[in-house]
């Protein structure tokens, strides 16, 4: 749609749209942090785990942490994976979005149309 001026306005993001994109952002941003702290916990243990190999006569406890480490490592990729989902579903909204904007233009449109030529 043109203004007095012949140029063209800008069209004006939905407050809804922006709002639940940054949530979506947000739950990502969160998830990052968790991943992130888990991968640090990871390394400590795989580091703890070596020492105490190098250490000797330490079997059992280095067991347990070989599958401390091993459940760590699942939770971590279950984090990667729903970070991988909410990416997806960002996108997804993204895509809503512009559909939304380009049938509200359309709508707009013909609004503004029909009033000009004084159509009811």
């Amino acid at each position: 749609m043109k203004g007095l001026c012949g140029r063209r306005r800008r069209r004006r993001i939905d407050p809804s749209a922006v709002k639940a994109t940054l949530k979506v952002l947000g739950l990502c941003a969160v998830l990052l942090l968790v991943l992130a702290a888990v991968t640090v916990s990871v390394a400590v243990m795989a580091w703890h785990s070596k020492r105490l190999a190098n250490s000797g006569g330490a079997g059992s406890r280095v067991a347990e942490l070989e599958r401390e480490r091993a459940k760590r490592e699942k939770q971590l990729e279950k984090l990667a994976q729903r970070e991988k989902d909410l990416q997806k579903q960002l996108g997804q909204a993204k895509e809503s979005r512009k559909r939304l904007n380009a049938t509200l233009m359309g709508c707009l449109e013909n609004v503004v149309f029909w009033a000009l030529v004084g159509g009811d």
